[in-house]
Order: C-alpha cells, then structure tokens, then sequence
C-alpha cells in the first residue's frame, strides 16, 4: 500500500509541474 501511495503522489507532482510548465509555455508562446 505504502508503494501504492508514493507513486500516486509522484504522479500528482509531476502533473502540477507539467501543468505549471505548460502554462508557461502557452504565455510565452502567445
């Protein structure tokens, strides 16, 4: 379960940092 739970909040790290970077990227290029 421990795993389980690390890798859930890996993924939810990595899409706020995706989500973060991707909104960068759309002000830069607009």
């Amino acid at each position: 379960m421990q795993s389980i739970k690390t890798k859930l909040k890996v993924n939810n790290y990595q899409k706020t940092i995706l989500a973060k970077h991707a909104g960068v990227a759309r002000h830069a290029y607009n």
